[in-house]
């Protein structure tokens, strides 16, 4: 599904998928999913039933798993330079009694690649409450609703490394002549770095959560 968004101006693919839950048709189902990595040239996230736990904290109780049954999902991440997106509340989104014994598993989740997430660096997953299904809804924002402090402390994210515009701002940074000590010289250098690159940051990236607002009371 092609998405373009008001705020942003801009357009993202959505795929939502239900991932085969046979072990013989698993390999050609990732396989074919990880070659749309090299279709889409524009921000891609998928969404739905992978029916794969990224690691052995995604389940509770029942048959252990071998680490092989986590590097499935962990390879097509990494083949599409992708993250899964970050979920709070509770973990597990499907449940099952077998032998008298409830079983929980993260099998349903979203996942980016990095153009996405660029930007929707505020995204968050939420999962719903079971019903009559083994599996609970999933709940994707574009922004974390929760309260913030006003001032937050200022986190470099490692996919800004991918802006050509960082170089120049860096560099003449790190040129700019400083007195003192090579101790206050470098801390000097590190604190004016660090705030033309929020500034870039701002401008460029924007606040995609007070964008949001505003665009709301219009």
């Amino acid at each position: 599904m092609l998405v373009y968004d008001t705020v942003k101006k801009s357009n993202s693919i959505m795929s939502g998928v239900h991932a085969t839950a046979q072990l013989q048709d698993k390999d050609s189902f990732w396989n074919q999913l990880a070659q749309m990595h090299h279709v889409f040239d524009i921000p891609w996230r998928i969404m739905g039933d992978l029916n794969e736990p990224a690691n052995p904290s995604e389940k509770k109780r029942g048959k252990r798993y071998p680490l092989s049954k986590f590097a499935r999902l962990d390879g097509f991440i990494d083949s599409i330079n992708g993250s899964s997106v970050p979920a709070n509340r509770n973990p597990f989104t499907w449940k099952k009694r077998l032998h008298n014994q409830l079983i929980y598993e993260r099998l349903d989740r979203a996942i980016a690649r990095i153009d996405w997430i660029t930007l929707y660096l505020d995204s968050i997953v939420r999962h719903g409450t079971f019903s009559s299904s083994y599996h609970c809804p999933i709940i994707l924002s574009a922004f974390n609703p929760i309260h913030r402090r006003k001032n937050l402390p200022f986190r470099f994210q490692n996919c800004w490394c991918q802006y050509r515009q960082l170089d120049p701002i860096v560099g003449k940074q790190w040129q700019s002549p400083d007195r003192g000590t090579k101790m206050f010289k470098l801390a000097q250098k590190l604190k004016q770095t660090k705030q033309h690159i929020k500034n870039w940051a701002q401008s460029f990236l924007g606040n995609n959560h007070q964008k949001l607002v505003l665009n709301a009371k219009k």
